[in-house]
């Protein structure tokens, strides 16, 4: 059924970079992810001011040339649909507050279907219901001009050698992210784990700070102990123009090309290809 679904999304998105099938592997936990495009009707910049004037557009009709673009990727479950996809957005129109509150409407709705290919439906409630999320977001952030709005965007990739206590590990890193509301990814490939963070420089900085100094996993006595073996791959100045993870999950990749998927979503295949390729063998 799976099957049959992607190929009717490929002929619904047929133009250039509409969609693309990031895996088709079936095993114990999916059986195919895949991102699409989704192009909406007028262009939301993500901050504060250019949504008062983009929200005022919306209530007189008005609109710009440029169409809000929103990638979404969908992770069917081998149990698919009688489980509901998981899903993951990124778009530079929303905030990162307003982004996440979308996923978690659309997921909702979506578990509000019958076992059926859900994947159309669930695109078209997120084109029909985009637009709340921006009169909230504008609301949200009204009056409020903080120094935020000129501090850089920072995008760092951390290698961590291993997690003795995963789980444990797993939930600080979590924390962590959301604390300083940084969006990203902690990946996971056979030996190899990964931390993706975008976001502030002051609060990737101070991610990576934490990291080093605070106690996030335990030794093999079983005691409480510090990372000595993190690295810094990568830590520069974001592209303005590419597109962000609006949130910080987890995320177990089956394959190379479903890790290198992780960075195509934020616009990072060169950072994938520069930087880890020739770091890792296994990526080769």
């Amino acid at each position: 059924m799976a099957e049959d679904e992607i190929i009717v999304l490929k002929a619904v998105f047929c133009d250039e970079g509409e969609f693309e099938l990031l895996s088709n592997t079936a095993s114990q936990h999916s059986v195919a992810t895949f991102r699409i495009t989704v192009k909406c009707d007028q262009h939301i910049d993500g901050d504060c001011l250019a949504a008062k004037d983009a929200a005022s557009n919306l209530e007189t009709g008005e609109n710009n040339k440029d169409p809000v673009t929103i990638d979404i990727t969908f992770t069917l479950p081998s149990s698919y649909p009688e489980t509901i996809p998981d899903i993951s957005l990124a778009t530079n129109s929303l905030t990162r507050e307003a982004c996440q509150k979308l996923r978690t409407d659309l997921l909702n709705f979506a578990g509000t279907l019958d076992a059926e290919p859900m994947v159309l439906m669930m695109i078209d409630w997120m084109k029909d219901h985009w637009k709340d999320y921006v009169r909230q977001m504008v609301k949200s952030c009204d009056g409020k001009i903080t120094s935020q709005e000129s501090e850089e965007i920072t995008v760092a990739v951390l290698h961590i050698d291993h997690m003795r206590s995963k789980v444990k590990y797993t939930k600080t890193l979590v924390k962590w992210a959301e604390d300083l509301q940084l969006g990203g990814r902690l990946m996971f490939y056979n030996h190899l784990i990964l931390v993706l963070l975008e976001g502030l420089t002051t609060q990737v900085k101070e991610f990576i700070v934490r990291l080093r100094t605070q106690r996030v996993d335990v030794d093999s006595a079983g005691r409480s102990c510090k990372e000595r073996m993190m690295r810094v791959l990568v830590e520069q100045p974001h592209p303005s123009s590419c597109k962000r993870y609006t949130s910080f999950e987890v995320v177990d990749c089956t394959s190379v090309s479903a890790l290198e998927a992780v960075f195509k979503m934020s616009e990072l295949s060169n950072v994938y290809r520069t930087e880890l390729v020739p770091e890792f063998k296994l990526l080769h």
